[in-house]
């Protein structure tokens, strides 16, 4: 999976969330939470090619606590790579507890974890319709690969 799909895949994933929050739900280090909200479970597809070409430019916080990416001009679009359903999430008996929120930043960001499971790799997914601005597309959806949670993105901390 290239840098290029994923940079493509959180585009995507950034328009269809304009706000998500973390859920607290007591527990963890220093009142984490157990349970995250806003969660995307993202799904490989074969998409096909798009004649688009467009513009993007950093939607994130304007009050300027967020990191900014650069914005880029005449992007040629592909195909399309993945499809994310909203998910909910906790956390499984044993795991290490979540981080606490309660001094993040405005979460606008998400951030994606590897989710590939190899006992998946061979079973196949429904077949959908996807409804998008770019196109409406029939397809089968293959293994997920990546779990995507709400983020803060700020410049570094200083040391």
């Amino acid at each position: 999976m290239t840098m290029r799909v994923l940079a493509r895949m959180v585009v995507v994933i950034g328009i269809l969330t304009l706000s998500v929050t973390l859920a607290q739900a007591g527990g963890g280090q220093g009142g984490g939470a157990s349970e995250i909200a806003g969660a995307y479970q993202c799904y490989l597809i074969n998409g096909v090619n798009q004649p688009h070409v467009v513009n993007t430019e950093d939607a994130s916080d304007p009050t300027g606590t967020s990191a900014k990416f650069p914005a880029r001009q005449n992007v040629a679009l592909g195909s399309g790579r993945l499809v994310c359903a909203p998910v909910f999430v906790t956390l499984a008996p044993g795991s290490a507890p979540l981080d606490s929120t309660d001094t993040y930043p405005s979460v606008e960001h998400l951030k994606c974890y590897d989710a590939f499971d190899p006992r998946l790799l061979l079973v196949r997914g429904p077949k959908v319709t996807t409804w998008d601005p770019l196109d409406v597309e029939d397809l089968r959806v293959g293994t997920p690969v990546f779990l995507c949670i709400p983020s803060a993105v700020t410049p570094p901390r200083q040391p």
